[in-house]
Parts: C-alpha cells; structure tokens; sequence
C-alpha cells in the first residue's frame, strides 16, 4: 500500500522570503523529514511531504506565522519582475525598496494571480 502524499504550498511574495522565514521553512522540513523543496514558476515553494509526517510539518510553519495550503491553491502567489530588473531595466526609480512597498501594501490574501512588473520589461 503507497504512503499517502501531501504537497504544502507556501507562496513567497515577490519572491522573496526573509532569512528568519527561510530558516523556520527549513527547519519543518527537517522536522517532517522532507527531502526535496520544489520551486515553481509563480515564486511558490512546494514542500512534499509523507502524510504521516504533515503534523510536524505545519506545526512549525503556524508557529513561525507561516502561511501555507495543503493540497490547495485557493491564494496564488504576487509574483514580481524584482529580480530581473537590474538585467533588463535601465531606470533608477525601480528599486527594491518600491517593489518591497508594494508587497507591503497587500493586507490581505489574494484570490487571484497578481505579477508586480515594471512597464518596460518584456519578462
């Protein structure tokens, strides 16, 4: 009989995640003794998890006020051109800090697919 799987997803907004998220992400996983992080496309990062294990899991994601889904998508993630515009953007007013406002100003969980781009960039 197979395991029963679950994959948690946490959105990463902007792509971005802090130092202190990051280590309590890594942290769950050693603790639910996941194997792989799996990143995608619209800046999430999924977490394969054995359904046995899964407890341990968001126990230390709610702990470190982690949002995560189980099994769902009902809040895609804001993804952002952050990262490439230093490659393909020659303006000065585009910097980190106004894409870092910008997230700010989400308080509240999107429903839909938001991308956070700068005008001239063909990304």
């Amino acid at each position: 009989m197979a395991k029963q799987r679950h994959v948690v997803k946490i959105n990463l907004p902007g792509g971005i995640v802090s130092s202190g998220d990051l280590r309590t992400i890594i942290k769950a996983c050693e603790a639910a003794q996941v194997k792989e992080i799996q990143m995608s496309n619209r800046q999430h990062m999924y977490l394969p998890v054995a359904g046995a294990r899964l407890n341990d899991l968001t126990l230390f994601l709610k702990e470190g006020n982690i949002f995560y889904e189980t099994d769902l998508d009902e809040h895609p993630n804001m993804v952002s051109s952050y990262f490439t515009h230093e490659l393909f953007n020659g303006l000065n007013w585009l910097t980190e800090d106004v894409y870092a406002d910008v997230l700010d100003s989400f308080d509240f969980r999107p429903e839909l697919k938001i991308n956070i781009v700068d005008h001239t960039q063909i990304l």
